[in-house]
């Protein structure tokens, strides 16, 4: 809770106009997503529950104009490709997660046809 808290208050300082929810668990996320339109999940692989790959899953097959982008600690090969097969846009390890992030973000944020042709690939409707 104190990482998530910490980051929610970086991403609001390094993203002008950002509005930012927090969640501890896919579950947590989904029911978030119920009720909001997201441009970006920031995802962790290692969560209490489903895990981040399940949870990117199914974020992209309620949400599939909602980007993912994954976090991790674990940054091998097999994690990433698992990851981006799920549907992530990109992936940071955590360890570069501070100079990576805010220019993934930027990326994602600015690239809104990135968005809408990868929701053309995962099918459902926005909530």
């Amino acid at each position: 809770a104190t990482l998530r808290a910490s980051l929610c208050d970086w991403l609001v300082n390094i993203v002008p106009g950002v509005s930012v929810l927090s969640a501890g668990s896919v579950e947590e996320a989904l029911d978030a997503l119920a009720h909001v339109v997201a441009d970006v999940v920031l995802m962790d692989i290692g969560l209490p529950g489903l895990n981040g790959i399940v949870g990117t899953r199914l974020i992209r097959a309620r949400a599939p104009q909602t980007a993912v982008v994954m976090l991790s600690i674990m940054d091998d090969r097999a994690h990433v490709a698992e990851a981006m097969d799920a549907g992530a846009v990109a992936f940071v390890p955590k360890r570069r997660m501070r100079d990576e992030l805010p220019l993934v973000l930027r990326g994602v944020l600015e690239n809104p046809l990135r968005r809408a042709q990868d929701a053309g690939s995962g099918g459902g409707d926005r909530p």
